[in-house]
């Protein structure tokens, strides 16, 4: 009744009849009186719906009870009654709509066992990091531990011998050395790799460092390059670069805490805690000699300590692609390419099916079938996931290369550039056309250089925003006319390096120390020491630029009689320029033939060449050389080892030493023909020979 005086409504009444009514009293739920009028005061609604109570025990027990809560509301004191808890409500909620919380209950329950088997399923698959315990001798016991290599040709080291640069003890492993040199752990690490170590740039004017892993040496693994600012990630050979990365450039005495692995197709690179590389490698390496990891220094010198080293462990439930891919880790290809089918058949939707396709292709690029593999990397193109499609069409501009069809090789790439100009595998590509390039013009052929011209051609129309890809071969075209004595088409390669690249990178302000150069070899001579004292003010911070202008001031100065200044710049070379082992050695051979090209030849000459033997072997161009002219070698091993443009020179110097001048003559003859272009030379040679007519 107190509720129908306010709300002016039954709260029970139901037209439907009688019977409706009185179960709307026994069960039914009131609408609270401030949904029906909200002039009714909150406390007021509290009290008439505390009267209403289908619980007795929860209602006002005596009538004084509930005059008492209505004065307390008369004089503004807070009420007895209070509104029911959350609990309550939900607990109300329940008991009315019991049969559909059980449902939902019921499916709730369902869903969560469903999940849980799934995930745990899931990390049955997951394989977990195993810490490899190394031997007490890990670091200072290399012989036993390491197997050590020199030099481009390899040479084997022995630790325990005192020309070895790398050196152990307990707790660290300390290498300095002005070549290249390298050491590789005997242990074998068969799958995914983890590296934990602490290096020390531990020289001024370190050149190159870095570790690999999943090979044997850093030309057929995975390989970190640290180098001028920039860390590079190499595959199977230092050319083929995969990704690059800035870094501060490091300081003698610095630390580094460096991270590096491979799990499945990821490869890594932290420093500091910081990535630096995440790379995606779909197309990984594979072979026996993929097992092992190591360090090496080109020019530098570093302490490594604190290595850490874990093999990703086999999980208790492998992925049905497994077996496929130990199959071509292992080369069994034919193999592989059987169980890559039924992944794709048995589990056509999954994303493995994609991968398995690609590898399909991947294997027939292995067994030299070009034609199938592309039909294979074009289905992912139609079907596969978007990760795989840009190394799909990656492996197509390389397959339609294997077969030589240019023209469809390069509307890939360009389509590639287009759609997914980030991507890797650009760089991939770009990197194995700058060795295709520096291959050609090795050669030296008119047909190889035109071959090489062509291709730059292409690449400076359409790829010129990647220019550091193919730059060293831009710059080896242009110096083999240098070589040949043809330095107009030399001039207008270098000029058109300087004009499309100078200003972006500091790689290619090279060009202008070759412009200069060509200015010195055509006979103008106070050009070329302008531009070279220019070159030497503007790009004083670019000490690969700065290393060639010295090395061209000292050539003038040479060849002009001033053999005291020619000698102190190269001296200034190799005092500054230490990192840059191939300009130190060709400043070693060219002081001590400043000294050798004086009318008294000195003994200084033949003790520089002797240095050069024993400090500079991984510079063979150099040291054939300097053995030649020490007696080492005879003149015919000379002019087939040797090869370079001044072996005439240095063959006419060596009987001109002896006092064969009949014979030094004719050699000076033979090589004034061969340079007849070169005006420097030619007055080298002039002064030669001014020599022996006295």
């Amino acid at each position: 009744m107190f509720y129908e005086m306010l709300a002016g409504r039954n709260p029970f009444f139901d037209k439907r009849g009688y019977q409706q009514t009185i179960w709307n009293v026994l069960h039914g739920e009131v609408r609270r009186l401030r949904e029906i009028s909200d002039w009714i005061p909150r406390d007021v609604e509290t009290i008439v719906m505390k009267c209403m109570e289908k619980d007795r025990e929860k209602r006002y027990q005596t009538m004084r009870a509930l005059r008492l809560d209505l004065e307390r509301f008369q004089i503004g004191e807070p009420i007895m009654a209070r509104s029911p808890n959350l609990f309550e409500k939900i607990a109300r909620n329940v008991r009315k709509r019991r049969g559909v919380y059980l449902s939902m209950f019921i499916i709730t329950f369902l869903l969560s066992l469903f999940f849980a088997y799934y995930y745990y399923q899931q990390s049955l698959e997951k394989a977990d990091w195993d810490h490899i315990i190394l031997k007490p001798g890990f670091y200072f016991n290399l012989d036993a531990e390491w197997n050590g290599r020199r030099g481009e040709a390899g040479e084997l080291l022995k630790f325990l011998t005192m020309e070895s640069p790398w050196v152990g003890s307990p707790d660290r492993i300390q290498v300095v050395s002005e070549d290249y040199t390298w050491i590789s752990w005997k242990e074998e690490v068969r799958n995914d790799i983890r590296l934990d170590f602490t290096v020390q740039i531990e020289r001024e004017n370190s050149r190159e460092f870095g570790c690999f892993i999943h090979g044997t040496n850093p030309d057929n693994g995975y390989s970190f390059r640290f180098q001028s600012g920039r860390v590079f990630l190499t595959k199977g050979s230092r050319n083929s670069i995969m990704d690059i990365a800035d870094i501060p450039d490091f300081m003698a005495k610095e630390q580094l805490i460096i991270h590096v692995e491979k799990n499945d197709y990821l490869i890594r690179l932290s420093v500091n805690g910081e990535t630096k590389i995440l790379f995606n490698d779909y197309t990984p390496l594979s072979g026996t000699d993929n097992h092992s990891f190591g360090f090496y220094v080109d020019n530098a010198g570093i302490i490594v300590s604190d290595v850490a080293l874990y093999n990703l462990g086999v999980p208790f439930k492998t992925k049905p692609i497994q077996t496929a891919e130990r199959f071509f880790e292992r080369s069994y290809y034919q193999d592989a390419i059987e169980e890559y089918r039924n992944i794709i058949r048995l589990y056509p939707s999954d994303p493995m099916a994609a991968r398995a396709r690609f590898k399909i292709g991947l294997a027939y690029v292995r067994m030299g079938d070009h034609e199938k593999a592309i039909a294979e990397f074009e289905n992912i193109l139609r079907f596969g996931s978007e990760e795989l499609v840009p190394y799909a069409m990656g492996e197509i501009v390389n397959a339609y290369s294997a077969l030589q069809k240019t023209a469809e090789s390069r509307s890939t790439l360009l389509r590639l550039r287009d759609q997914f100009p980030k991507s890797a595998s650009i760089i991939r590509i770009l990197s194995d056309y700058n060795s295709q390039i520096i291959g050609l013009v090795k050669k030296g052929e008119p047909d190889s250089l035109y071959q090489a011209k062509e291709v730059l051609d292409f690449l400076v129309n359409d790829f010129r925003g990647y220019g550091p890809f193919f730059l060293p071969a831009y710059l080896a075209y242009g110096e083999s006319f240098m070589d040949k004595g043809q330095f107009e088409k030399a001039a207008s390669v270098f000029s058109a390096i300087d004009l499309r690249f100078s200003e972006k990178l500091e790689t290619a302000v090279i060009s202008k120390v070759r412009l200069a150069d060509i200015e010195a070899f055509s006979g103008s001579t106070e050009k070329a020491q302008t531009a070279y004292n220019d070159i030497l003010t503007r790009y004083h911070k670019n000490k690969p630029v700065c290393a060639e202008a010295w090395m061209g001031i000292a050539m003038i100065n040479r060849v002009q009689g001033n053999a005291g200044d020619a000698i102190k710049c190269y001296n200034f070379v190799m005092d500054e320029f230490s990192m840059f082992r191939d300009l130190c050695a060709k400043s070693l051979l060219s002081a001590a033939m400043t000294y050798l090209e004086k009318e008294a030849p000195q003994e200084l000459a033949y003790n520089l060449f002797k240095k050069l033997i024993s400090h500079y072997r991984d510079c063979p161009g150099q040291v054939v050389v300097a053995r030649f002219l020490t007696g080492e070698i005879d003149e015919a091993e000379f002019r087939q080892k040797g090869g370079a443009p001044l072996t005439d020179y240095y063959i006419a110097e060596k009987f001109r030493t002896q006092g064969n001048g009949i014979r030094a003559l004719e050699q000076y003859q033979r090589f004034e023909k061969k340079i007849k272009g070169n005006r420097l030379l030619m007055r080298l040679a002039e002064k030669q020979i001014a020599y022996l007519r006295r």
